[in-house]
């Protein structure tokens, strides 16, 4: 897809899948603006309909002006976005996995993402038991990173 940024045309790539049936495929362009991000950056949305003839439904993409071009950042599908996690937070590793070759991130972002939207859908009862797991994997994968030679007291 083409749009028109500062005076010129700028390639923006096109999505090839659909978020809703995860099916790859080549859906249609329907409509694109160029806006501005909560913190003032350039962004493109883009409308899109799936090709599928199973799925039709219609999604949103959104990139950013990042490093002189329009990036993919992420499909709009009307739930919260959830915060920018701090670095610390993001390289914190799944305690069970630490000593292992391969350590596993945590699952604090997952589980409070997944609560996020558990909340969005009114589903506040599970909503808070998922915030109150994100918040156990979050202190026990901090502890277990800051203490290594107490992990198993944890």
């Amino acid at each position: 897809m083409i749009t028109h940024y500062q005076n010129t045309n700028r390639q923006v790539q096109d999505p090839n899948n659909c978020p809703h049936g995860h099916v790859t495929n080549t859906p249609h362009n329907r409509w694109q603006m160029v806006s501005k991000d909560t913190d003032n950056t350039p962004m493109v949305l883009s409308a899109w309909t799936c090709a599928n003839n199973q799925c039709n439904k219609l999604f949103i993409c959104q990139h950013n002006w990042i490093n002189g071009q329009f990036s993919f950042v992420r499909f709009l599908n009307g739930l919260p976005k959830g915060p920018d996690w701090p670095t610390p937070i993001l390289e914190l590793k799944d305690g069970k996995s630490m000593n292992t070759e391969n350590p596993v991130p945590s699952k604090c972002i997952r589980t409070y993402l997944q609560s996020l939207e558990a909340e969005h859908h009114g589903l506040d009862e599970l909503a808070g038991m998922g915030y109150r797991k994100a918040i156990e994997y979050l202190v026990k994968d901090w502890a277990i990173k800051n203490n290594p030679d107490k992990g198993k007291n944890y």
